[in-house]
């Protein structure tokens, strides 16, 4: 498989299941861009499932001769390389800092590179553009965690929203207007006219240093971003990104709402995106709230479809979680956990409570009954799916 970084992980995961051998190559560098997560997360994900890996890695030019100082002028300019710069494994008390992009053009070339060169490193995807938009963007900021010296973990940020009621009416008929990606898709998805009227800022990307990831940096740099919005008076922080498992459970342990799965798929990958939001006002509180039950039937919509793997599902649908619909068909669930009410008579009961359930159940439990409403299952697997139901209801009352 070529360029496997561009690949979901279940995707990767099901054919390295079924073959005695796999093949997988993908680019790292190169003047069309950088994917270092085949080494992040692909790699990395099938060594820690028992699956004997064997490295090669050519670096031989194609497209310049070797050594060509074009080559070497290309990959300095787009910051295509790593900074070389030797990190501490132990960071302690990391101090935030912010660029905006006249900030950035005054850092000098060898600080600007150990900032992006991050991003350029850990995150899933780069394109020589990118780094040119944020500079000439001035509304991105490019927000970094530095210790020693040193930057452990880069995000870049930029406004979203208001929208210009001018645009509005554009918007609800489903024209798009470049800077406004989480506002336009929230005002098209529930037609709730409020949320055009609140600013918002958006995570475009996050990334920690790779021989830093999991120790929770990345969590410690929204937090920071965060608290910044909210002394900006944002009313809210959102992400849009491919619903790479990994990726969405990250989101989620850090308390954001999953408001959107798109249908289509990126170019570049083999997941739809997905769009996560964190009020951080009671305006924003509100918008959620009262358009809750509306976002909800839009995920069920699609769940057949499985656009992406039950377990990234499942934590998208706790994200989403609530008791008001629960109460009217708890009876209906009892009679098939404590009887012998078959389960195909409980589905629509039980799609109604899936999001009430959700609050008290593991995300593996949740899977199960995720499964069962697309697919029939095994008569072991219904054993399970009573015993799950029936704990869940009892924490819930």
């Amino acid at each position: 498989m070529d360029e496997a970084s561009t690949l979901s992980m279940s995707a990767i995961l099901n054919i390295a299941k079924r073959s005695k051998r796999v093949l997988l190559s993908t680019t790292i560098y190169g003047y069309e861009g950088s994917g270092k997560s085949f080494a992040m997360r692909v790699l990395s994900t099938l060594s820690k499932l028992g699956f004997e890996i064997k490295s090669f890695e050519m670096s031989r030019p194609i497209r310049f001769s070797e050594g060509d100082p074009l080559e070497r002028a290309v990959d300095r300019t787009f910051v295509f390389e790593p900074s070389g710069i030797h990190i501490a494994k132990n960071v302690v008390n990391p101090k935030l800092e912010s660029f905006g992009a006249k900030e950035l053009l005054k850092l000098g070339s060898e600080n600007l590179e150990s900032l992006y060169s991050i991003l350029t490193e850990a995150h899933y995807r780069n394109e020589p553009r990118d780094l040119a938009h944020i500079l000439e963007n001035p509304n991105s900021t490019l927000f970094g965690l530095k210790a020693d010296d040193c930057y452990c973990a880069v995000a870049h940020t930029q406004p979203d929203g208001p929208l210009e009621p001018t645009k509005l009416e554009a918007v609800l008929k489903g024209a798009s207007f470049p800077g406004n990606l989480i506002t336009e898709r929230l005002i098209a998805r529930t037609g709730d006219t409020l949320f055009s009227t609140l600013s918002g800022l958006r995570v475009v990307r996050i990334a920690v240093h790779p021989e830093l990831q999991g120790k929770g940096l990345g969590s410690i740099l929204l937090k920071a971003i965060e608290e910044h919005a909210k002394a900006k008076r944002f009313h809210w922080v959102g992400a849009s990104f491919v619903a790479d498992l990994e990726v969405v459970k990250f989101w989620f342990r850090n308390g954001y709402t999953f408001v959107s799965l798109s249908w289509s798929k990126p170019a570049y990958a083999e997941a739809p995106s997905v769009i996560c939001v964190k009020p951080l006002s009671e305006c924003a509180s509100e918008y959620l709230l009262r358009n809750k039950a509306l976002l909800q039937e839009a995920f069920l919509s699609l769940l057949p479809y499985e656009l992406v793997d039950l377990e990234t599902y499942a934590y998208i649908v706790k994200s989403l979680g609530d008791k008001i619909r629960l109460s009217k068909n708890v009876e209906r669930l009892r009679l098939f956990c404590e009887w012998n009410l078959p389960l195909e008579l409980v589905l629509p009961e039980l799609r109604q409570t899936v999001f009430a359930l959700a609050q008290a159940l593991e995300v593996s439990e949740l899977k199960l009954v995720l499964q069962a409403l697309i697919r029939p299952l095994s008569r072991s697997k219904k054993r399970v799916l009573r015993l799950v139901i029936s704990n869940a209801l009892e924490r819930l009352y």
